[in-house]
């Protein structure tokens, strides 16, 4: 592999690289979640199939009812929760989850990467009023796994948890 580096607007020389990363070398952190940003916006470039999220900054973070007022809240889309090496995705409908999962599966292949099939797994609430009805979901014509509590930053978060959302 080669690299160059710019520096104060002048670009070096070509920089060889014999051996990779390893797994606890100290520049691995930082390099993966290069990698990963360069895979994830490759992967959903000109895609608005996300969830909408609603906050604010200012304090009080917990009262909910300040969250009525216009003022002082802000929205953003996500449609991938990361940490570590995991990415969790996020959307509405079962469709939509098996438009980013392509996409998603494809950059990863464009990338070199590989999912973990036995690892991936999937967790749907539906909509308030409307019954469950287990999802199929597919990567490369294998259906993912069905989970009913999904861990996430050390919180269990479970199906029934998210019905009415």
């Amino acid at each position: 592999m080669k690299a160059r580096v710019t520096f104060n607007g002048k670009l070096s020389e070509e920089i060889t690289f014999d051996n990779g990363v390893e797994q606890g070398d100290i520049p691995a952190p930082t390099l993966f979640s290069i990698y990963s940003a360069v895979v994830l916006a490759h992967a959903f470039r000109n895609c608005d199939t996300t969830v909408g999220l609603r906050f604010r900054i200012t304090g009080r973070v917990f009262n909910l009812r300040r969250f009525t007022t216009r003022c002082k809240t802000f929205q953003t889309l996500v449609g991938v929760l990361l940490y570590a090496d995991d990415a969790d995705l996020v959307v509405h409908t079962e469709e939509d989850m098996q438009l980013i999962i392509n996409r998603f599966s494809v950059a990863c292949s464009s990338f070199g990467l590989t999912i973990s099939l036995k690892k991936a797994k999937m967790m749907f609430t539906a909509p308030m009023g409307v019954p469950y009805r287990e999802p199929n979901i597919y990567i490369d014509d294998i259906r993912l796994g069905i989970v009913d509590t999904f861990a996430y930053l050390g919180s269990t978060l479970s199906r029934d948890h998210f019905a009415g959302f």
